[in-house]
């Protein structure tokens, strides 16, 4: 089934599968970048569209298991 979705929502996929495995509740953009072989600039433009992709499914109050953010210097990632 993997083949039936576009490079940009396996890269979310990947990114979030990625996120859930980490013990640790925020991960710098630097980090996520050298484990997943991405650069800064594709690391925030994937988790700026899967912020956007739950926000539009659970609304602008995503609930704490469902929460993504980007720091307001954009240099650190956290999952909940």
């Amino acid at each position: 089934m993997d083949w039936m979705l576009e490079k940009k929502e396996r890269q979310k996929i990947e990114l979030l599968t990625y996120l859930k495995r980490q013990i640790q509740g925020e991960i710098s953009v630097k980090e996520i970048g050298e484990a997943l072989s991405w650069s800064k600039y594709l690391v925030l433009t994937v988790a700026s569209e899967l912020v956007a992709d739950l926000t539009s499914i659970y609304g602008e109050e995503q609930t704490a298991d469902k929460s993504l953010q980007l720091s307001a210097d954009e240099k650190n990632c956290s999952y909940h």
